[in-house]
């Protein structure tokens, strides 16, 4: 199963005791994090579950940096402020790699003396039919139940995200086109289908699904009270001892147990371009073609970070 592969399962057996001690450990940690936001947290109390979602994302982090893991941030300025956030899918660590980047802007924006802006934005990953802020075992049904094409009511899709237009908060909808993780076999599959139906052919990147993309926009457009304005595109790529690929040219895909636990030196490289929400369209099938045609470039780009 693709799952146990990228929580890092197949990792487990050859992995020394002091790791595998230390993974069992985040995992208790992070499952009971999980449980107060799911289960012990009153459903009125919205401001409380945000802070422990924080608390969530902020253990997560915390065991990056003890880990040694380094994150540098290339491109353009991030505010905290509400956006759109599309990015490739190389990694579940990317889900942290996106909390960082919230904390990074909340540092780099001007709102407040010294240059730092308290009010971190909100992480809510659009997913699965589902908009989440920490991972929950509805998401893993759903993901068991749908493949990779779903797609939601134009209705339900504006009841979904009604609550983070109407927010007082700075709230970022994270969304991953490519829907799974990119693997060796997901992208060969893919190319196959690509020659067969004379699509475009990508190196480090699978083929975007527009469903999601599309509900996303879509309900913003039909939202009487918009408050997002802009896209950051982010392009992530994984460094293991400084070498982001292997000897057949693979770029590296690392598991969780790679990224909490590995003795090895990873440094995540992220590049950022903000574009306008505005030069989206509106329509299906131009929107398809926009997305189509933004993936070429991040495959560009990728392979020049690589």
């Amino acid at each position: 199963m693709e799952l146990t592969q990228h929580l890092g399962f197949d990792s487990w057996e050859s992995s020394t005791k002091d790791y595998r001690k230390r993974a069992r450990t985040i995992c208790r940690l992070s499952s009971k994090i999980c449980d107060i936001v799911q289960h012990v947290v009153p459903d009125g109390t919205r401001n409380l579950r945000r802070q422990c979602a924080l608390i969530f994302w902020d253990l997560c982090i915390y065991f990056t940096r003890l880990n040694n893991v380094h994150i540098k941030v290339l491109g353009d300025l991030m505010n905290a402020d509400s956006a759109i956030v599309i990015s490739n899918h190389r990694s579940l660590a990317d889900h942290i790699v996106i909390a960082v980047l919230a904390r990074y802007s909340a540092s780099r924006s001007g709102d407040s003396p010294g240059g730092l802006n308290l009010t971190l934005p909100r992480t809510n990953i659009f997913s699965w039919f589902l908009v989440w802020t920490v991972p929950k075992l509805r998401l893993l049904y759903n993901m068991a139940r749908c493949d990779e094409n779903w797609e939601l009511d134009s209705a339900i899709g504006v009841k979904l995200f009604r609550h983070l237009q109407i927010s007082k908060y700075p709230e970022w909808i994270v969304v991953f086109p490519e829907v799974n993780i990119w693997t060796k076999l997901a992208h060969d599959i893919q190319k196959q289908q690509s020659e067969k139906y004379y699509l475009p052919m990508f190196d480090g990147l699978l083929y975007p699904r527009f469903s999601a993309f599309y509900n996303l926009i879509s309900a913003i457009n039909q939202s009487p009270s918009n408050k997002f304005f802009k896209i950051y595109d982010l392009s992530i790529i994984y460094e293991l001892n400084g070498i982001s690929k292997d000897a057949n040219g693979t770029i590296w895909t690392p598991s969780l147990f790679e990224i909490f636990c590995s003795d090895s030196q990873t440094t995540i490289r992220v590049n950022v371009r903000v574009r306008s929400l505005t030069r989206v369209p509106s329509k299906r099938a131009k929107l398809e073609k926009y997305l189509e045609k933004l993936w070429l470039e991040k495959d560009r780009t990728l392979e020049e970070m690589a």
